[in-house]
């Protein structure tokens, strides 16, 4: 009984420092993004708003949604349906991914819509040298604001 307390607190411990590191990260790259002109345009929303981290101290939980593209195109009309909109490998393209991928940000701000105590962060880097200075995280951010939120905009001013 006591090795598998043992355990348990260990794992408790682990999953407390990831989840303290996803959160710091997420607050680097929120107050980065806040701070920060993409491609020489402000934020789709047009504000330059403050990073007031006071606000994240009640937050509890965590909504990470994972980047797996990078938006290559300036327009995000139909977005859900073009592949040249996308930065995408041969492998990935005509299997109706950028509708997935659309799916998997809304889901997410669906997800934390759910949870006033939650935080929604869309994780991913420049992982494509090819695609430029352009990040997931980013194209996922701008999608959802395309979308104003799925109804959701609140979750966008957190």
């Amino acid at each position: 009984a006591r090795r598998k307390s043992s355990w348990l607190q260990s794992a408790r411990v682990v999953t407390f420092a990831f989840s303290l590191g996803a959160i710091v990260t997420g607050l680097v790259c929120w107050q980065e993004f806040m701070t920060m002109q993409y491609a020489g345009k402000a934020p789709a929303s047009g504000a330059q708003v403050a990073f007031n981290a006071s606000a994240l101290t009640g937050l509890n939980h965590l909504v990470l949604v994972a980047g797996h593209a990078v938006v290559m195109s300036d327009s995000l009309d139909h977005i859900q349906d073009q592949d040249s909109g996308w930065f995408l490998e041969s492998y990935q393209r005509g299997q109706d991914l950028p509708r997935a991928l659309v799916g998997h940000i809304r889901s997410g701000v669906e997800v934390a819509s759910l949870d006033p105590f939650a935080l929604l962060v869309f994780s991913g880097g420049q992982t494509r040298a090819t695609a430029g200075p352009r990040d997931e995280g980013w194209s996922y951010y701008r999608i959802a604001e395309h979308f104003d939120w799925w109804g959701f905009a609140e979750i966008g001013r957190a």
